[in-house]
């Protein structure tokens, strides 16, 4: 977004900035209203979260729950599933696929966890509790789960993973709701040339914040009129040299409330390091549109977004199938 001039914002009554624009939507052109709309309201969101800092506070990073991970030298990849309090049956269907590999002991060199913030709800809070004890799998952070918190737990992983599991080469980072073919994953890490200080994924590059609230990806302020490059936050790897440096920059940098670009672009472009991004096709954010998940060729994605159950559970099983039919050809 282009500046808009000190004496334009500083001039603005704050009960225009709050009535006119409802006023001028009966009375003035659509295209008239939205430059109002920019000019009244730019000021006031603006300043909203300009001096951010609350993340900075170090108790949110203060573990609440403890995982039974025994991080080592041969430990080269640890897996930190997003994930939120109410979303049990979720997580056990993603242990019965996208992680079936690690917990069988296929990918013995891969470890992984379930993270969450706290439940304000007190039946939740004891589900939690059973599940724990069931799977120890669940790192829990002390700070309240929801949407507006999701770069608390972005931040979390790279403290926790930073303290607990220094050993692991790569942390790979992805939501409940995105399918990953572990295997495949693991073993592209293992046999390509990855260099230090290493983002991969869906990169994003020269994108335009979005200043509506209509949106689920709106930012009140941003100084320039693009993000710097970022990776997609639904799926990505970030090599462990980059996890304390990322963390330490972010708690010297106002927050945004976009994770994905907070952590992955912001937060590691103040590092002072030379930060690499790798953009992998087979990690994929989305499905193409109007593509059934019936006609897709698996054996071409690695990751893909926003999937419900049912569809995770589906597409497991149609990639055991395809794994199968490809392995008796040879």
């Amino acid at each position: 977004m282009s500046y808009v001039p000190t004496f334009l914002r500083s001039y603005v009554p704050t009960f225009l900035r709050s009535y006119v624009p409802t006023f001028l939507r009966s009375y003035v052109p659509i295209p008239l209203f939205f430059c109002f709309d920019y000019l009244l309201f730019y000021r006031q969101n603006y300043d909203e979260n300009i001096n951010d800092f609350r993340h900075t506070n170090r108790q949110l990073y203060e573990v609440v729950s403890y995982p039974n991970i025994s991080c080592n030298k041969n430990t080269h990849l640890l897996v930190i599933v997003i994930s939120s309090p109410s979303a049990l049956y979720e997580r056990n269907v993603y242990r019965e696929t996208v992680l079936s590999p690690v917990i069988s002991g296929a990918l013995p060199h891969v470890k992984y966890a379930f993270l969450l913030g706290r439940s304000a709800e007190p039946a939740t809070h004891y589900l939690m509790d059973l599940e724990h004890t069931l799977y120890s799998d669940i790192i829990v952070g002390n700070f309240v789960d929801s949407y507006e918190n999701l770069v608390l737990k972005s931040l979390f992983m790279l403290h926790w993973a930073s303290k607990y599991c220094r050993q692991a080469r790569f942390i790979y980072k992805l939501d409940n709701d995105v399918y990953a073919d572990m295997a495949a994953i693991s073993r592209y890490l293992k046999t390509s040339k990855v260099e230090k200080h290493q983002i991969i994924g869906s990169v994003f590059d020269k994108v335009r914040p979005i200043y509506s609230r209509r949106s689920k990806w709106y930012v009140s302020s941003y100084r320039n009129s693009t993000f710097p490059r970022y990776v997609s936050g639904t799926s990505y790897i970030m090599t462990s040299d980059l996890l304390t440096p990322t963390f330490e920059a972010a708690m010297n940098t106002s927050l945004l409330r976009l994770e994905d670009v907070f952590i992955t672009g912001i937060s590691t472009g103040r590092t002072g390091l030379d930060v690499k991004y790798r953009n992998v096709e087979k990690f994929r954010y989305y499905q193409k549109p109007h593509q059934k998940l019936e006609d897709m060729n698996l054996m071409n994605v690695w990751t893909l977004h926003s999937l419900n159950s049912s569809q995770l559970q589906y597409i497991w099983h149609r990639h055991q199938l395809q794994h199968s039919k490809l392995s008796k050809s040879h």
